[in-house]
């Protein structure tokens, strides 16, 4: 469901009685599909981060998720060292990236990673 809002697509909708998901594509969703040839047979791994889209996030957390997807393993400390921000500021912009659906934490705290 936040994919659909991040592309600007309507929300997907539910039927009760069984299951019926809809979320149309926009036409930037088309776009950027057919440019990382999303559902070709080589779909991309890790698609660019600078995507051309207005996506709801601030310059801190495009250069968290440009980070993370170098190293899903960096720690708050390191990605405060790599970007000269506080700690605290690094937590604040990876809980957001978190809310919006964009990444997620995987395992521990000392050796998980970050999925995007």
């Amino acid at each position: 469901m936040t994919y659909c809002k991040i592309f600007l697509s309507p929300l997907p909708k539910a039927e009760f009685g069984g299951l019926t998901v809809e979320c149309r594509a926009s036409d930037q969703y088309k776009e950027l599909a057919s440019k990382w040839n999303i559902g070709g047979a080589n779909p991309p791994i890790n698609p660019p981060i600078n995507l051309p889209i207005n996506l709801p996030i601030n310059s801190t957390q495009k250069a968290l998720l440009n980070l993370l997807q170098e190293n899903n393993s960096y720690t708050y400390d390191e990605l405060a060292g790599k970007m000269q921000k506080t700690r605290e500021t690094i937590r604040e912009n990876l809980k957001k990236l978190q809310e919006l659906g964009l990444i997620r934490r995987v395992g521990a705290r000392k050796n998980g990673h970050w999925e995007i």
